[in-house]
């Protein structure tokens, strides 16, 4: 039985010129020995540039294919043949290529000198045409002057005309009439070398309905005579989008005139409150102790639940200003604001002995005022709920990206991880009156204005280990 690598003897001149697709014969190292037409044609390479020379010195070493490398070397060391093994490769003056190789090694004439015999066959446009077939984008072929060469199936199950249809009229009659001058303009730019990486135009169906394609198309090269076009139906997109600042819209519209109605019905009830608060108190002064038990404790309630009903109608006030009423920004420091709001909080820092500790914080674009209010929450906060240690506040600060995170962290009671959502919205308390005054709406405040800075807020916290608020404001200038 033969060995089936033994070397045969072949004339190598007679077989590489038989061949039609592009063929090189190589010596034992590598150079080019004999190339037949179709492989000049094909690479755009005569014989002096090409006999005699390394394949892979081949163009400045432009050949020089490491998957191409290790074929030939492998060919060489082990009489391995090769056949259609698909590689890529920016050859010169043709650009990137897929090729199919075939590889074998041979003897030639009596002297069985070895040669590697190599075929090129040059798939890149069959590749190019199972993905134009395959493709659920639209493709096309197109002319500079307004027609259709080729379409893509994807096309015609679109748009419901079949390929003939397409080809049939200039490709601006499909076009939406709306559309047609600006459709015209781009293919005039596309034709003084512009490249075209987004627009957006309609097509007419069939049906007589209109489809929505985002365009993406290279300039053509000055020998080139061809438009070759990408779509991508985006139709439903739009009217997803459409839909969300539709829903955008009616939200902020809903929410200003929730606020509009917080801000008046909080404002109106002012002055009867007023009335209502000061008769009662007029009462308590004059009749207290005076009449029975159960008479001073009906008026004890009564004065409490105006007082409380005040103090509700402030906050809710004060919570529907911050957008009606909100400042304009400005960059400061931030450490002026903390500042501010300590001052306010002398008091309750001296009761509880409280030990404040602080990074130096970031000079950024605020509204100053309602930053006070928000140190004066978070801060207050954090003295309102320590535990039977001594109070300790750190304020820190530190970069996220294009944003400054803030955080106040203390030593207090701390919260159980299933209230972390609950905690942040209207008239939500963890606690009794008697336990923690307060209204249940200064963390409400906190996440309305940190969100109408552009920011957002959090809580990471342990119950009996301590808290930790914090926010996020852009770093941008004011105004943008």
């Amino acid at each position: 039985m033969s060995n089936p690598h033994e070397l045969v003897p072949f004339d190598t001149d007679i077989l590489v010129d038989t061949l039609h697709e592009p063929v090189l014969a190589l010596d034992a190292q590598l150079r080019v020995r004999k190339a037949n037409g179709a492989f000049y044609r094909a690479f755009q390479l005569t014989p002096d540039e090409t006999v005699g020379q390394r394949i892979h010195d081949l163009c400045d070493r432009q050949w020089c294919s490491p998957a191409l490398q290790r074929i030939l070397e492998d060919i060489l060391a082990h009489r391995t043949d090769y056949q259609a093994v698909e590689i890529e490769h920016d050859f010169p003056r043709i650009g990137r290529k897929t090729v199919i190789l075939n590889a074998r090694r041979l003897s030639s004439g009596n002297n069985l000198t070895d040669h590697v015999i190599l075929a090129l066959e040059d798939i890149t446009e069959r590749r190019r045409s199972r993905h134009f077939a395959f493709s659920h984008d639209l493709f096309c072929v197109a002319t500079l002057d307004g027609y259709f060469v080729d379409v893509n199936p994807a096309f015609e199950r679109v748009l419901g005309y079949t390929r003939a249809d397409l080809l049939a009229k200039p490709f601006y009659e499909f076009i939406h009439p709306d559309d047609r001058d600006k459709t015209a303009m781009v293919v005039s730019q596309l034709g003084r070398g512009n490249d075209l990486a987004h627009f957006q135009n309609r097509y007419r169906c069939k049906d007589g309905t209109y489809r929505s394609f985002d365009w993406t198309c290279p300039a053509p090269q000055a020998d080139e005579r061809y438009l070759y076009s990408a779509a991508r139906d985006i139709t439903e997109l739009l009217e997803v989008e459409k839909d969300r600042k539709r829903l955008h819209s009616e939200l902020a519209r809903s929410n200003a005139d929730l606020e509009q109605f917080a801000y008046v019905a909080s404002h109106d009830l002012q002055e009867p409150l007023r009335a209502v608060s000061g008769c009662v108190q007029i009462i308590q002064r004059r009749f207290l102790g005076q009449l029975d038990a159960n008479a001073d404790e009906l008026i004890c309630h009564t004065v409490e639940g105006a007082t409380r009903m005040q103090t509700l109608i402030n906050d809710l006030l004060e919570y529907s200003r911050v957008s009606r009423r909100g400042g304009e920004f400005k960059k400061i420091d931030l450490s002026s604001a903390l500042d501010e709001a300590l001052k306010s909080l002398e008091t309750s820092l001296r009761e509880t002995k409280a030990v404040l500790t602080r990074d130096p914080l970031p000079r950024i674009a605020v509204d100053r005022g309602q930053m006070i209010r928000l140190f004066q929450n978070l801060l207050g906060n954090a003295l309102k709920f320590h535990g039977p240690a001594r109070p300790t506040i750190h304020v820190g600060a530190h970069r996220e990206g294009e944003a400054w995170c803030i955080s106040i962290r203390d030593n207090g009671i701390g919260i159980a991880s299933e209230y972390f959502d609950r905690i942040f919205a209207l008239f939500q308390r963890l606690h009794t009156r008697k336990e923690y005054p307060g209204t249940g709406i200064g963390l409400a405040i906190c996440k309305k204005i940190v969100e109408r800075h552009g920011g957002r807020i959090f809580v990471e916290s342990e119950p009996d280990v301590g808290t930790t608020f914090s926010f996020t404001i852009p770093d941008t200038e004011p105004g943008s």
